[in-house]
């Protein structure tokens, strides 16, 4: 009965020929997934096993076979922790399937067993860890309101525009909250963003490390592990390809921050401040060029300060940090203003 009831409800090779979306749907259906969850509860009976399931725990399970299958769509950024989610996700699996073929005998079942509370206890780390990076650029974007509210108080006659990014910005905090839960408000009010540090968390049991971005980039510098220099790079990029979407601008962008070349000599001697000036340099030219005329100033003091920490010496980390910390604020206020430009003026055709 427990065989026929698998092959009509956890079939392998029909599952992996759904497609993501028609294995989401199945997933999402009350029914099927209260009739799984009686079928695992059965089969851990069978098996004289204490553990028994639910329908948040099923889901749970059922996204095991969506990971394994799907793992280019689940896990976009390619990182660590998708190829420890995918790994956990097909051992589950595998050993799910070895113990049906092996009749349900002991030895599978308590294979199976160590790879149910793995993946359960990664799944949870991985879920945690997706929804503070899928926060943070909200955060930044929070951060940006924020200093623009301060900026706009010391002003007169700003009320209403006050009012509305207010309400802009509670809206925005209610999502995070909804996606974070409280703590990641916390990090709002502290000012500070989210960071994962995946080789602490693997070698101490999967532990989340929370500290501010820009201090542990300044420590990865310091210790020469220059991997998020192209990454940062990248970034910016992106941002200034969702501002402008002048071609010539665009294209020139592309050719000068030249992201594979840049990722080629992290780990050799021409990492040195000498080279990435120019990369700095050439950004804040494009900065200048994207910016609302009363940024001027700034940016040109932001240019001095670079240019004074090099003369003087100064380490590569507090360089880099100094430009990129900066950098991505103007960026992200710049691009806060051109939609909130966007959605407030209406463009009358004639």
């Amino acid at each position: 009965m427990l065989f026929k009831k698998k092959l009509k409800l956890l079939n392998y090779n029909e599952l992996l020929r759904l497609t993501f979306e028609d294995l989401n749907k199945r997933i999402a259906n009350k029914d099927y997934v209260i009739e799984v969850t009686d079928f695992l509860n059965d089969t851990m009976k069978n098996l004289n096993s204490l553990y028994r399931f639910n329908t948040k725990t099923t889901k749970v399970f059922l996204l095991s076979f969506v990971i394994l299958f799907h793992t280019d769509i689940i896990n976009n950024r390619k990182d660590d922790f998708a190829k420890k989610i995918l790994l956990y996700s097909g051992d589950l699996v595998y050993s799910f399937e070895e113990m049906y073929e092996k009749k349900l005998s002991i030895k599978t079942y308590e294979t199976f067993n160590e790879n149910l509370e793995k993946y359960f206890i990664f799944f949870e780390k991985w879920k945690a860890r997706d929804a503070l990076i899928l926060i943070r650029p909200m955060l930044q974007t929070c951060f940006t309101i924020d200093t623009y509210i301060e900026q706009l108080e010391k002003k007169e006659d700003t009320e209403k525009e006050i009012l509305s990014l207010k309400r802009n910005l509670s809206k925005l905090l209610h999502n995070i909250k909804l996606i974070g839960g409280q703590q990641a408000l916390e990090f709002f009010k502290n000012k500070k963003l989210p960071i994962f540090v995946d080789e602490k968390i693997f070698t101490d049991t999967e532990k989340v490390v929370r500290r501010a971005f820009w201090d542990v980039f300044e420590e990865n510098i310091m210790e020469k592990n220059h991997k998020q220099v192209p990454e940062l790079l990248k970034d910016i990029k992106e941002l200034i390809k969702d501002i402008v979407k002048d071609e010539t601008f665009v294209n020139d962008l592309d050719i000068h921050i030249n992201i594979e070349h840049i990722s080629s000599i992290i780990d050799t001697e021409d990492f040195i401040i000498d080279n990435i000036k120019n990369y700095m340099y050439y950004l804040i030219t494009k900065l200048e060029k994207i910016q609302q005329p009363l940024e001027d100033k700034n940016t040109t003091m932001f240019l001095e300060n670079i240019n004074k920490m090099i003369e003087n010496e100064e380490k590569m980390e507090k360089i880099l940090r100094y430009f990129f910390e900066n950098y991505f604020q103007k960026l992200e206020k710049i691009k806060y203003i051109t939609l909130y430009i966007k959605k407030n003026i209406k463009i009358e055709t004639i």
